[in-house]
This record gives C-alpha cells, structure tokens and sequence, in this order.
C-alpha cells in the first residue's frame, strides 16, 4: 500500500522550536546569493522534517551524525548587536545520542561546500 510522504519545514522564527528525530540526510543547497546546508529528519512519529542550517548549528551536526538520533532547540537571537549588513545569530541546544547507530560517513566532516562556493 502506498502512504502520501509529507515533509514539514521548520524555520527558525520562535524561540522553543524543537525538532526531534533520526537525522537522515544533511545536504547542501545554493539559494540566491549564498550556500547553505539543510537537514532532513524523520520524526518519531514518521513525518519528515527538514530545516536550514545557521552558523551556530552547523558546527554541532556533521556526516558523522547521520542515522543518528538528534533533538534540535532554538534558543532565540543572540542579544548581541550584529555587524551593519548581518543579522542576529541564531542560538541552538544540539543533543545527539551518541548510542545510536550512525550511518558511515566518508568524511564525517565534509559538507560538501568548497572554496569556490563562498562569495568572497
């Protein structure tokens, strides 16, 4: 019997956002001006959810974690000023189960994102 998937996406906007689930894929995607990475997780209760990453999430979720079962919980903005152009950093709590089996990675630590990718 074929079941209809439906992805949710999840933005970043109000603090106490939680994503939990089983980290499937993490993927890089070119927007207009930028690069970015976005995760894909299977939730507990089987939908997809997929969500973009930020700087202050990024460096806690790597290839490594994929198969992995992971909660992600948005914090806020950072209260600091930004610098003219940028906008607030996002905060995130990142909790991994470190007992789940992962799916092996290559290069737990390539994005896939190189030099040539980066605007400046």
């Amino acid at each position: 019997m074929l079941k209809e998937r439906q992805v949710v996406e999840i933005s970043w906007e109000k603090a106490g956002t939680v994503v939990t689930g089983h980290l499937l894929r993490i993927q890089k995607v070119r927007y207009a001006d930028n690069v970015g990475i976005k995760y894909l997780v299977k939730s507990p209760e089987g939908k997809l959810v997929t969500f973009k990453g930020a700087s202050k999430l990024d460096v806690f979720l790597t290839k490594a974690d994929l198969g992995k079962d992971i909660e992600v919980t948005f914090l806020g903005n950072d209260a600091k000023e930004p610098k003219p152009g940028m906008s607030p950093a996002k905060l995130f709590r990142v909790a991994v189960d470190e007992e789940s089996k992962p799916v092996a990675a290559d290069d737990p630590d390539d994005t896939g994102i190189t030099d040539d990718d980066i605007p400046f």
